[in-house]
């Protein structure tokens, strides 16, 4: 069997050896990408120099289906891994995530990896500074993985309420772990998987702060219908049932004679019997925040469709566009729901603050940045007209915070908004908009 015009390509992550003209655009077995793969010789893999030896049975690795991988999964939940916080800062920022992907791989140098999303605020945190915490959870910290787990640094500041004191190298340390290392990465050693990154780090500092038993990520598993793990949705002693057209939760001693949110009828609801029933795994999580940010943004995409369909002449299209532009806004909604991530006016609109802050302190700044060196000058004045709005949106949220606090609401002077940058204002309307210069006449009143 001559092999002479077969070209073959190594994974240097997992090893996997592809057959082809150019390599896979991403492994099938570890998920790295192309540019991982190197070109190899057949007799590196013990092949002929013409042709291959015929006692030797080549077995190609196929790639797996989802019944193959559904197959497998159990077996793969049989490697022990723990549960821990991965700690990462920029300058004053701090930001911490749950990660089951981290151990020991030299003792000399003392060397930790750990393995991050490549989408996750801690892997950008961590690639700018070169620096990371590890904080080992106990069997106790089922609430610290609520905290680090379930929404995005970005957005939120999770050590808000969070004992913790910043170590050698500034990455913060949770002072209810049991155990903690600092590590600085091993830049040469760190290599990209594909969908993550695994930091090599080696351990400049650590220390155990109290005698307990680690938190393992199948303890948590087994464990976790014992405890809300989906911030602000559990309530002791209060029966919750779940409409099962659309999945509306109800709270009370009997369901609601008709769902507030689908129209279905009672006998529609069904008594969730345990917590578990809505408890959801981290990924599950991650699942229903990127399926409400699509959703979110198919939204406002088909609405721009629409208004062009509508200028165009083709106003049905529009009118298509615009109800599956709603669509989309219920989906994202349920998805939110789901996913915890509404509580009480106070606390969203804490979350919204926070929000708008990251905007024009962190993604906006570094958004202009970029525009300035590409010489873009339509996407630098989206990004510095959004900028500012987003300042005035903090400061608006700020001031309702402190009114809600107090248990007041806002007062019911009208809000405009100025149509062409996003400004917003309380009261009257300017004569000219502060940001962009827009008139007053074309202010949106609410």
């Amino acid at each position: 069997m001559f092999i002479e015009n077969i070209k073959f390509w190594r994974c240097t992550v997992c090893g996997w050896l592809h057959e082809g003209e150019t390599p896979p655009a991403h492994c099938p077995r570890c998920g790295a990408p192309a540019e991982k793969f190197v070109p190899v010789n057949p007799p590196e893999y013990g092949f002929g120099e013409e042709k291959l030896d015929e006692e030797v049975v080549v077995v190609p690795v196929k790639e797996l289906t989802p019944e193959d991988k559904k197959r497998i999964e159990p077996a793969l939940f049989k490697i022990t891994y723990g549960l821990y916080i991965v700690g990462s800062f920029d300058g004053d920022k701090l930001n911490g995530q749950v990660c089951n992907t981290a151990f020991q791989i030299t003792s000399t140098p003392m060397r930790v990896v750990i393995g991050i999303n490549n989408k996750n605020y801690t892997n950008e945190l961590i690639k700018k500074t070169g620096f990371f915490s590890l904080c080992v959870l106990s069997k106790d910290g089922f609430k610290m993985v609520q905290n680090f787990g379930f929404r995005s640094g970005r957005e939120h500041d999770k050590f808000d309420g969070i004992a913790y004191r910043r170590g050698v190298t500034g990455a913060p340390i949770i002072e209810d772990c049991i155990a903690w290392v600092e590590c600085r990465v091993e830049e040469k050693a760190t290599v990209d998987v594909g969908t993550h990154t695994m930091f090599v780090g080696e351990v400049v500092e650590g220390g155990i702060n109290r005698d307990a038993d680690p938190m393992t990520y199948d303890y948590y598993r087994k464990n976790r219908r014992n405890v809300n793990v989906v911030a602000g949705t559990s309530k002791p002693d209060v029966k919750r049932w779940m409409c099962k057209v659309c999945g509306y939760i109800y709270e009370g001693e009997e369901p609601p004679e008709v769902c507030p949110l689908c129209g279905a009828p009672r006998e529609q609801f069904e008594l969730v019997q345990e917590e578990s029933d809505l408890a959801m795994t981290v990924k599950t999580n991650e699942n229903l925040m990127s399926a409400f940010s699509g959703e979110s943004q198919a939204n406002r995409k088909y609405l721009a469709f629409a208004a062009k369909a509508e200028k165009e002449g083709f106003k049905n299209i529009a009118r298509l566009f615009r109800a599956v532009a709603e669509a989309e806004t219920i989906h994202a909604l349920k998805h939110l729901e789901v996913a915890g991530q509404v509580g009480d006016t106070l606390e969203n609109l804490k979350a919204a603050q926070q929000g708008e802050h990251y905007e024009f302190t962190q993604m906006y700044p570094e958004f202009i940045k970029q525009a300035e060196a590409d010489g873009h000058k339509a996407a630098l004045r989206s990004f510095n007209f959004a900028n500012e709005a987003e300042k005035v949106h903090g400061d608006l949220y700020e001031k309702a915070v402190r009114q809600v606090a107090d248990g007041n609401d806002i007062s019911d002077e009208a809000i405009h908004l100025c149509p062409v940058c996003g400004y917003v204002v309380q009261g009257q309307a300017p004569e000219k908009c502060p940001i962009c210069g827009a008139p007053a006449k074309t202010f949106k009143k609410y």
